[in-house]
């Protein structure tokens, strides 16, 4: 039988001092079965340096998460643990875990800070279906969509839209494609906020479009050079199908640009 949400809780409380160090995957819990030996942090060597030890642990039972040192030198790893009820009951089965790591001091894409968007993370993610291990790696950041709403202990008086982007295990992607998907009536506030971390508004081209999908899309280029694009799906039969592009040009002078086009449609 899978190990329950409460217990796992009842696991990471045994984490606090005087608990030194937890090796992964061996110390994980045995209940786990089949996740406990999905757990690779190898897999992530070629994006941070690893270890197979977790040190100065600090558990947080209410998220499930556990967050400490595996490196000295690389961001602090956290393991949060989901059952299949975004709720997690006490009582569901623990379903899988999500290994993450700050991406403000990657190379590559620290670039996400500089824009301006929030808790940019690697996350590693293994569930259990049906007994075999299943894994995804991928980027996520916070695009703040509305500094204006009501504030209370989760928000801090602003909007936020997950963006996410697919990451093979190796590095050296030529491209990192970003999708958001604004809820009904904030379509026109999301794009405005994807252009607004460059300190441009959207073209005029967008003014009657309702964006259903956005994507900013980085590509590194050579060192010490950078460009992103947006790419936004036509939701209306008029304007064909299609995807507008808009795509960003850093000038000489250090502003940049934006050129537009229709990809596709009928």
């Amino acid at each position: 039988m899978a190990m329950t949400v409460g217990e796992i809780k009842e696991w990471l409380k045994t984490l606090s001092p005087p608990t030194p160090e937890v090796a992964l995957p061996d110390g994980l819990p045995d209940e786990l079965g089949e996740l406990k030996n999905a757990v690779n942090l190898d897999a992530l060597s070629d994006w941070f340096a690893m270890s197979s030890t977790l040190t100065m642990m600090v558990p947080d039972t209410a998220n499930l998460c556990v967050t400490g040192i595996i490196v000295r030198e690389t961001p602090n790893l956290s393991l949060w643990f989901f059952s299949d009820d975004e709720a997690n009951p006490d009582d569901a089965p623990v379903i899988g875990v999500q290994v993450g790591l700050a991406l403000r001091k990657h190379p590559v894409l620290s670039v996400l800070g500089a824009l301006g968007l929030r808790e940019a993370t690697l996350v590693h993610e293994i569930r259990v279906v049906d007994g075999a291990a299943v894994r995804e790696l991928y980027a996520q950041a916070a695009l703040v969509v509305d500094e204006g709403v009501e504030e209370d202990e989760e928000n801090n008086g602003e909007e936020t839209l997950l963006i996410i982007c697919p990451l093979d295990f190796a590095t050296g992607q030529k491209s990192y494609a970003f999708a958001v998907e604004p809820e009904a009536g904030k379509e026109r506030r999301t794009a405005e906020a994807l252009f607004g971390l460059f300190g441009a508004t959207p073209p005029p081209a967008l003014e009657d479009v309702t964006p259903r999908r956005l994507t900013l899309t980085y590509e590194p280029g050579e060192p010490g050079e950078e460009s992103a694009r947006f790419r936004i799906a036509f939701p209306t039969k008029e304007k064909g199908g299609g995807e507008l592009v808009a795509t960003s040009e850093r000038q000489a002078d250090g502003t940049l640009t934006w050129t537009v086009r229709v990809d596709g449609g009928l």
